[in-house]
């Protein structure tokens, strides 16, 4: 954030820095799930997919460095971003328990973790999608800048569910799957 502060509207600054403070929590929280799991972060690399989706926005955004471009163009595609992690935390709450399997033996304690995970950040995640609500609200008054937040959130998106789909085939693959 401090190096494009001067291209992000004064007003957002705070969200922004309130949004950061919860990913690091969130953060916490992972690696403790982690843990009970008996797994660390220890020589963790991330699939390449995940790597370019998190650079997306701020690359994209850089392409106008002037406001509120640069604020239209990273909420476009940082809170795309988000919208689907909301929805993937939703789906955990609502659908793990169709998976019997994943409730019995010492996998249980692992996947209530998760869940309550999951449950616990929902307003977080929807307190995110909303700094791009506002965002927009407040500045896509004009065709041009509804593209230039277009011209970021539409990649944003199909990066997002490349990455998905790299992940659940990882996962796959990990467990001895197709």
């Amino acid at each position: 954030m401090t190096d494009y502060r001067d291209y992000i509207e004064p007003e957002f600054l705070d969200v922004l820095a309130h949004q950061v403070s919860d990913e690091a929590r969130h953060f916490y929280i992972r690696v403790k799930i982690l843990e009970l799991a008996g797994e660390s972060l220890a020589g963790f690399r991330p699939l390449p997919q995940w790597a370019q989706l998190f650079e997306f926005p701020l690359k994209c955004a850089s392409k106008r460095l002037e406001r509120p471009y640069f604020q239209v163009k990273f909420s476009g595609a940082f809170q795309t971003v988000e919208l689907t992690a909301t929805v993937q935390h939703k789906g955990v709450v609502e659908n793990a328990h169709f998976n019997k399997g994943l409730w019995e033996g010492d996998a249980r304690r692992v996947v209530e973790a998760l869940v309550n995970f999951s449950r616990e950040i929902e307003d977080d995640e929807s307190f995110h999608w909303s700094i791009a609500e506002r965002v927009w609200a407040r500045f896509l008054t004009t065709a041009e800048l509804r593209a230039e937040a277009l011209e970021c959130a539409i990649p944003a998106l199909e990066l997002s569910t490349v990455a998905k789909i790299a992940r659940i085939e990882a996962a796959e693959r990990a467990r001895g799957g197709n």
